[in-house]
């Protein structure tokens, strides 16, 4: 079968300077109670990171918009009373040049089945490099991606199923600073199926930071493109 594929090209979709106070502290790794037990027992098994997260939440929506548009506005509005869990499982290895990381997740909204996703692949990725002899790294495969506060670029963790990308990141650090470029394909949700990156859809772009530039303040910039179509 034929298909024709018609793109729009979108660039940039911004570029601009972030500007965080100096006291902002980035996000940490969360780091598993079983991991910390295991290091502590299993010196040797230092190199493994072996973990899960279980998360459950209710929301009660009355007459409840997506916009505020659509606040309290009858046949726009939402009412509804629902229960949300989600179940992570993990596994990864990493060793002075390469590494590993694979992620499971199991997702169920009862009485709102957008949010539904039987247990699927979320992230799958190969790392290659060690910042610490050589500035360029990779990372490659299936990877979620979060940038600054996620207002363009996140994993949209507070979502039942979050976000993530079938991926190449290359990133360039030193004491400076760090650059990415990145290409992706943002994964679709699919129940009942294996999810799978849009083949329509890709995402692609430029992003650094620096606390050394304005030592006051972690400085952002960046240039993102996204490229998509149609059947």
């Amino acid at each position: 079968m034929k298909r024709t594929i018609r793109h729009a090209f979108l660039a940039p979709l911004g570029i601009a300077v972030a500007t965080l106070p100096c006291t902002a502290r980035a996000a940490e790794k969360e780091v598993s109670l079983f991991n910390e037990w295991l290091h502590q027992q299993y010196p040797e098994s230092q190199p493994w990171d072996i973990g899960a997260e279980l998360r459950g939440r209710f929301e009660l929506k009355d007459d409840a918009g997506v916009t505020a548009s659509t606040d309290f506005v009858p046949g726009l509005a939402e009412s509804r009373e629902a229960f949300y869990f989600r179940e992570k499982i993990h596994i990864g290895y990493k060793m002075d040049w390469i590494g590993g990381f694979i992620e499971g997740r199991d997702a169920s909204g009862h009485e709102d089945v957008k949010a539904d996703d039987v247990f699927d692949l979320h992230q799958a990725f190969l790392t290659i490099g060690n910042a610490k002899e050589f500035p360029l790294t990779a990372q490659i495969g299936r990877q979620e991606l979060s940038y600054g506060d996620q207002r363009f670029i996140g994993k949209s963790d507070w979502s039942n199923t979050g976000r993530s990308f079938d991926a190449i990141k290359l990133r360039l650090e030193n004491s400076f600073g760090w650059v990415d470029a990145f290409s992706s394909r943002v994964v679709l949700v699919d129940d009942g199926n294996f999810n799978v990156s849009n083949d329509y859809d890709y995402f692609s772009g430029l992003y650094a930071g620096s606390k050394q530039l304005m030592p006051w303040q972690d400085t952002q910039v960046y240039f993102l493109a996204r490229n998509y179509g149609s059947q």
